[in-house]
Formats: structure tokens, sequence, C-alpha cells
């Protein structure tokens, strides 16, 4: 039975792109495990991108082909809607004058970091605004029709000085959950 790393070093193989492989070394791979692994960590849809620049899809059985390319076509599309939301996003606070900068997965994906969108899994669409800038961005999002997903809150937001950001915020028109960030990282560190 492989081991934790043995299974890291099987994916690392196939992502890598400087990673050859070839149809004995992808039929030695603990796919199951691969999977389990890869399922948890939020990297399905790479894999699979992955396995298809590689061109090696084709060593592999065609049920989990499938399954892999249903979850990239998925993963694809929300990308995206997330895309299209978060330029809605821009759009809203450049009218206003709010200066702001899209974090983490949604700054990857607009700005093609990724040869292929379907790639990466992104949750949420996080944003930094100026801190200064917090209550009326918040209350820019209610106004174009965004809520707060989490009930019990006083009016919406999580204490500010115990967290960096504020309480998500969701649209019924649009997919992405929104996270307005006062800064990147915790004082603390």
């Amino acid at each position: 039975m492989p081991t934790q790393f043995d299974i890291l070093r099987q994916i690392d193989a196939i992502v890598n792109q400087n990673t050859e492989l070839d149809q004995a070394a992808v039929l030695e791979f603990d796919w199951e495990a691969i999977l389990t692994t890869a399922s948890a960590g939020l990297i399905l849809p790479h894999i699979y991108v992955s396995l298809r620049t590689k061109k090696v899809l084709d060593f592999l059985e065609e049920d989990f082909v499938a399954y892999l390319h249903e979850i990239y076509i998925l993963n694809k599309e929300r990308n995206e809607d997330l895309v299209y939301q978060a330029q809605h996003i821009a759009k809203l606070l450049q009218e206003e004058g709010i200066e702001f900068v899209f974090l983490k997965g949604t700054a990857l994906l607009i700005s093609d970091y990724y040869s292929d969108i379907g790639s990466r899994m992104v949750g949420d669409i996080d944003l930094l605004v100026n801190e200064q800038d917090q209550e009326r961005t918040d209350a820019l999002f209610r106004k174009a029709g965004y809520v707060n997903n989490i009930a019990k809150t006083s009016i919406g937001k999580l204490d500010l000085a115990d967290h960096r950001h504020l309480s998500r915020l969701v649209h019924s028109d649009y997919i992405g959950a929104v996270e307005i960030h006062k800064r990147v990282i915790d004082e603390t560190i």
C-alpha cells in the first residue's frame, strides 16, 4: 500500500510540467488514492488538465476520465461565471470611485494566470478595499442586491477588530459569495 508521500509524489508527477508520463507510469499509479487526495485538496480539475496536456488520458479507464472531465467542465463553467461576476463588481466599485484589488483565486482567474480557466477551483470572490471604504463598500453591495448569508449577526458585519473581512455577501443572480477584506494577513503574524 502506497504511503501518503508516495501519493503526493504521483500527484506531483501528474501536475509538474517538467515531468513526462508514459503509459507504464500512469498504469502504476494508485488512482483511488490520487482521487481521494486530489479531491480533498480541490485539485481534480488541475489533475484532469495536466493529464490531458500530457496526452495520457487514453491510458486510463473511460469512466474515470469521464468523471474527471465532468468535474472539470462544471468547474470551468463556474469560473467563467465568477469572472463575469468579478467584472460586474469591478464596474460597480469603479463607478463609485472605490479603489480595490481582487485577491487569491479571483485575481488569478481574471489575470489569465492559468492557461485553462477550468484548472483552478475557486470558492468565492475576495477583494481588498481601503479600511476607510469598508462601510461604503458594504452599503454599495447591499444596495446592489447582495445580502449577508449568515443569519445571526447584528447589521451583517463581523467584529472588524478580530477578522480580516466583513461577513460574506451573496446575490441571487450570481454564483459567488463575496468577501470584502480590510487586510490581507492577520496583524498578529
